[in-house]
């Protein structure tokens, strides 16, 4: 079972090197191209790369571990759903509406935008594996919470240079560290994509876009419904909550900025 988990991590680090050096170029050629926050036009939407290559190991590692079909395909179905919407919100999206509580209250006049889109896509998703996994309506609730949050998460963070990777990358590894070997091939597969990535993140070159947060949240979350137990989850729970009711009064890069540990972290690498 360890080969197969390093062929699977090496297999998503050579399709992720050469993919990301394909779109990369793909984009630049076609001036597709989106303000950093620096203003300065470079690539976005790298994370379909993530997209296609989870998707490809996915697969891989349906055939090569010993591993609950169902679950795995649910998951693998769900992030396509995710991805699209996603990158339908990078590509018309539009960014003066911010956090939940601007496109709720946008489709509650009647007024769709493509965040709300994203967010009942999300809530979808999010119930539907769920509903599959839960033993009760308690367990329900909290793993659909759960997901629900996670997509958005790495989102809240990819405002800067490398930093929703470096904190995607330490979730990652917790939950490597924390779980049997057997349950873990989708964070070992988008590992092998971060890492080949990272470096190029931290340089501002490029960027995950929605579609890559959104869907590398979606993998953190899946990964730690599965997993962890009832105690975690509820802990997992109530910072997620407090981590989106701080970003929607409160701007999370200026939280970082004034923290001398944070700031250090966030800058290591640039």
């Amino acid at each position: 079972m360890f080969r197969e988990k390093i062929l699977i991590f090496i297999f998503s680090f050579l399709i992720s090197y050469f993919l990301i050096k394909i779109f990369y170029k793909l984009f630049k050629k076609n001036n597709f191209l989106f303000s950093n926050y620096k203003l300065k036009k470079i690539p976005s939407c790298m994370g379909i790369v993530f997209v296609i290559t989870q998707t490809i190991t996915s697969l891989l590692s349906l055939t090569l571990l010993e591993i609950n079909h169902v679950i795995i395909f649910y998951y693998l179905i769900c992030m396509l759903f995710i991805a699209v919407i996603s990158l339908l919100d990078d590509i018309i999206g539009n960014y003066k509406i911010k956090g939940f509580k601007g496109h709720i209250s946008n489709l509650i006049r009647g007024n769709i935008t493509t965040g709300a889109l994203k967010a009942i896509t999300g809530f979808i998703c999010s119930f539907f594996i769920s509903y599959f996994i839960s033993n009760n309506l308690n367990e329900l609730i909290i793993n659909t919470i759960i997901l629900v949050l996670s997509i958005n998460f790495i989102n809240l963070l990819d405002l800067r240079p490398g930093r929703a990777v470096k904190m995607t990358i330490i979730l990652m590894i917790i939950l490597l560290l924390s779980q049997p070997i057997v349950n873990t091939f989708i964070l070992i597969s988008a590992l092998g994509f971060l890492i080949v990535y990272l470096p190029k993140d931290l340089k501002g070159i490029v960027m995950l876009g929605d579609v890559g947060a959104n869907t590398l949240g979606w993998t953190l979350g899946v990964q730690l419904i599965l997993s962890v137990n009832s105690i975690i989850k509820f802990i997992a729970l109530i910072l997620l909550i407090i981590i989106h009711i701080v970003a929607e009064k409160y701007s999370i890069s200026k939280i970082i900025e004034k923290n001398r540990i944070l700031n250090y972290i966030d800058h290591l690498g640039r």
